[in-house]
């Protein structure tokens, strides 16, 4: 068990941040003799913060630390498969881009993230989690909108299947927040948007290789474009 956890850039700024984090594990798994990967049984995690920020560059303040991971999705042949149940309370994903060339896209916010999951590699998981998106970012609830994903993923199947919904999200901060240019930005909208991510017929020992399909019906939209200086001509 473990209180105020943070991990921070080499600039010093966190990003990421636990109140508390709970571990019960099987101690004859840490030396490899158990059932399941490290002995992990249960991870429970209190009032967890991801801050994400998007530099000048193109680059995000977590892009090094990617880099330097090599995750391997299914279980490493001769060893223990991860098998532990997983709850998230009260999280947060803070995103900002203090660059953004629209003023929506420098801040937008997901709150109140709660994340259930069974985890068992090989066999099935499942997981479920619901949170708010804060259009306006920080502590500023204001024109919040509930958000829905899930997660079915059946190795013996060889069938995954993830779906995230956003009823009514407003597009501009998430659209000119990720993608910033001066010459494009959206300037108000909303959509009903569902983001479907699934693979069949995997290898078990590799893990799904997802696939993305998804579709939005958008409201209300108003879109600012940069004249172009030089008009196109001769097109075909």
């Amino acid at each position: 068990e473990a209180s105020e956890i943070v991990i921070a850039d080499r600039a010093g700024v966190p990003l990421f941040s636990a109140k508390h984090l709970v571990i019960t594990y099987d101690v004859h798994g840490l030396f490899g003799n158990g059932d399941r990967a490290y002995g992990i049984r249960a991870i429970v995690i209190g009032s967890p913060v991801i801050n994400i920020v998007r530099n000048a560059d193109g680059t995000y303040n977590f892009s090094s630390l990617l880099a330097s991971l090599h995750p391997s999705i299914g279980a490493a042949a001769g060893k223990p498969p991860y098998r532990f149940t997983l709850d998230v309370r009260d999280g947060r994903l803070l995103f900002a881009n203090p660059r953004a060339y629209a003023v929506p896209g420098r801040s937008f916010a997901v709150n109140g993230v709660r994340l259930v999951g069974d985890v068992e590699q090989e066999k099935l998981t499942r997981a479920d989690l619901t949170a708010t998106f804060a259009p306006r970012g920080g502590e500023d609830a204001s024109g919040s909108t509930p958000l829905h994903a899930s997660l079915y993923e059946n190795d013996q199947l060889s069938y995954a299947l993830a779906t995230i919904s956003f009823p009514h999200v407003d597009v501009a901060p998430i659209v000119d927040g990720l993608v910033s240019t001066p010459n494009f930005a959206v300037e108000a909208g909303t959509a009903d948007a569902t983001l479907s991510i699934f693979d069949a017929g995997y290898d078990r020992a590799s893990g799904p290789q997802w696939h993305a399909s998804g579709n939005a019906s958008v409201n209300g939209a108003r879109v600012r474009f940069l004249p172009l200086a030089v008009p196109l001509r001769d097109l075909n």
